[in-house]
């Protein structure tokens, strides 16, 4: 978070989304309470081990698997449209701690990674004032210890 956010969120504190604390804009009980992702392929939603892709759905699409932090639903849902359209930046720092569990903990793993963020469009990005994946990917790689780069282009 900026110094012009934290003095801020001094001046007048978050309210949590979920129940309504002062203090943060998700409190770490709300967080704790976060429904975990059901396995599943992410383009056809039909249950998968693992979160891999089904088969079907790889004939159109290169990817494997994707696996979220959180079930996308009730507070999640909140928080990620709080950061887009509210301009609660705070929330990338939440985000980003959830998403701290996805990240390997070996050091022969975390050796070979980057943190990358999606690029937002530029209409977007003016429209808010800042990128939201890039301050998740910051926040990540602060938490993570891990490198990150802005190297892709939309």
């Amino acid at each position: 978070m900026s110094i012009l956010d934290l003095l801020i969120a001094r001046i007048v504190p978050h309210v949590c989304i979920h129940c309504g604390a002062e203090g943060k804009l998700l409190c770490a009980t709300c967080s704790q309470k976060l429904p975990a992702p059901i396995e599943r392929c992410y383009r056809c939603q039909e249950a998968s081990t693992d979160y891999i892709t089904c088969s079907g759905c790889l004939e159109v699409t290169p990817l494997l698997s994707l696996k979220s932090a959180v079930a996308y639903e009730a507070a999640a849902k909140d928080l990620i449209w709080k950061l887009k359209s509210s301009g609660a930046q705070a929330a990338a720092e939440i985000m980003a701690g959830r998403m701290q569990g996805l990240v390997p903990t070996k050091k022969d793993q975390k050796a070979k990674m980057l943190i990358i963020p999606v690029p937002t469009a530029t209409s977007r990005v003016r429209q808010r004032g800042f990128d939201q994946t890039t301050l998740m990917a910051r926040q990540l790689a602060k938490q993570t210890r891990l490198p990150w780069s802005d190297c892709l282009a939309r």
